[in-house]
């Protein structure tokens, strides 16, 4: 690990140093920097807490390993509040630390979380790092910055593997919230691209409040589209796209009961993906086993560093392995080496235009961090992750390794992905400008959230 903007001489003009007695020479103080974390370690939320939490903590380890090792002044600390899975805790404990002057705050928060804090993110007091939320309807200047791309990208990803698969229909399941809503769109408007020739059959919505209360409804509507997608067609190119968090456990279990629902394909997003509870949901985790139930997740590098920090955090939680883990930890140090550059106090300004430089130089565990101009990582490959059967056990398997090129358009190559037993290689570029919702309609969006 390393960046290449801190020198001890910059930080020894910065922090400052004080002279002990003439036989132990000059020493130099540390600069104690804080950075704050919040992420749902207790609570109902689709964030494995424990796997970020332990991340956060090895990157703690390891960034005071650097500066003590390379002779920096300077000394980390995590400030970590558990959110309990609530948005009135988030934006409470957003607000406490803005009140306690600390700069950069990581928020493992869900894109509708983000968005109704979105008003403190904006009142310039801190710099927001976030990890796992994904909206498109986020992509905005301001002080967030994604450390994963939108869901325009994962969304692309998935309609190019559905097509490369024989997938010719899709009936999209989703919750009716911001994450849910859009990436429905997303991936509607992707699989009817010409290039991908597919068609939506069907979309059914529920609320993500109240999915128990008309579930039986819902998942009979989802029977209904299916039986009549499969007319004139087979099984093998119709597929059912599951957009949801941790509810989608009973859904699956309800879908169970119905023979069509367990003749096609089924695929999620990464609100349910390498969910540790489906796993341990007897049946749930067979009829997704069943169907073949795949997500698609930010790829792991190919890197000892990222091997060794996926064994490190498995040691530390005796979780298996958790994608979103590795970028908290690349969070937690571009933070660090943002605030050992321009110290605690710098303006929002400084803050980000350093943060955007560090991110070019820093070796990030996860890959190549870029940011685009909304602040969120302009690229990265993908993951698919399966629930299979493996020892007796159920197990989320990697089937299909992602990448990412930087000169070619999305497409899947015919060589199969190293390391893994199926899939294919997957090469991605964005170049397009992002497109923004005006202030009316994001405003109008967080309205409807609330």
């Amino acid at each position: 690990m390393k960046s290449c903007l801190v020198y001890g001489v910059i930080l020894l003009a910065l922090f400052g140093n004080s002279c002990s007695d003439s036989s132990s020479g000059p020493s130099v103080l540390l600069q104690a920097l804080q950075v704050g974390v919040l992420l749902p370690e207790t609570g109902f939320s689709p964030i494995n807490g424990t796997a970020q939490k332990a991340a956060v903590e090895l990157a703690i380890d390891d960034i005071n390993d650097y500066f003590t090792s390379n002779n920096l002044p300077a000394h980390i600390e995590a400030v970590i509040r558990d959110t309990q899975g609530s948005i009135d805790e988030e934006s409470r404990l957003l607000d406490e630390m803005a009140d306690q002057e600390i700069a950069i705050v990581i928020c493992s928060m869900t894109s509708s979380s983000l968005a109704l804090i979105k008003p403190q993110i904006d009142d310039g007091r801190i710099i927001v790092l976030n990890d796992v939320g994904t909206s498109p309807q986020l992509s905005l200047d301001d002080n967030l910055f994604r450390m994963v791309p939108d869901d325009r990208y994962s969304a692309r990803v998935m309609a190019d593997f559905l097509s490369e698969s024989g997938i010719e229909k899709i009936i999209i399941y989703y919750r009716n919230d911001l994450w849910g809503t859009t990436l429905q769109e997303e991936i509607t408007s992707a699989f009817t691209l010409p290039e991908n020739g597919g068609s939506v059959a069907g979309t059914i919505v529920y609320d993500a409040r109240l999915y128990m209360v008309d579930m039986d409804e819902k998942v009979d509507d989802l029977n209904t589209s299916l039986t009549q997608a499969l007319i004139g067609t087979t099984a093998d190119k119709v597929a059912v796209i599951l957009i949801s968090f941790e509810e989608g456990i009973e859904i699956l279990k309800k879908a169970a009961a119905y023979p069509a629902l367990s003749s096609v394909e089924w695929y999620t997003g990464d609100g349910l993906g390498q969910n540790m509870d489906l796993l341990n949901d007897a049946a749930a985790a067979a009829f997704a086993c069943d169907v073949g139930l795949q997500s698609p997740l930010i790829a792991e590098a190919d890197s000892d560093l990222y091997r060794d920090l996926r064994m490190r955090i498995q040691a530390k939680t005796g979780l298996d392995h958790y994608a979103f883990a590795p970028v908290i930890y690349d969070a937690v140090w571009l933070a660090a080496l943002t605030m050992s550059e321009t110290g605690s106090n710098a303006g929002s300004a400084l803050m980000k235009t350093t943060l955007i430089q560090e991110a070019e130089d820093y070796d990030a565990v996860t890959g190549i961090i870029e940011f685009n101009s909304a602040g969120d990582r302009s690229a990265c490959g993908y993951d698919f992750w399966a629930v299979e059967l493996v020892n007796g056990d159920y197990a989320w398997v990697k089937t299909a390794a992602g990448y990412f090129s930087t000169t070619a358009a999305p497409s899947f190559l015919s060589e199969s992905a190293p390391g893994v037993t199926t899939g294919n290689l997957f090469q991605q570029n964005f170049q397009e400008p992002v497109p923004e919702p005006s202030l009316g309609e994001f405003m109008e969006t967080i309205s409807d959230e609330r």
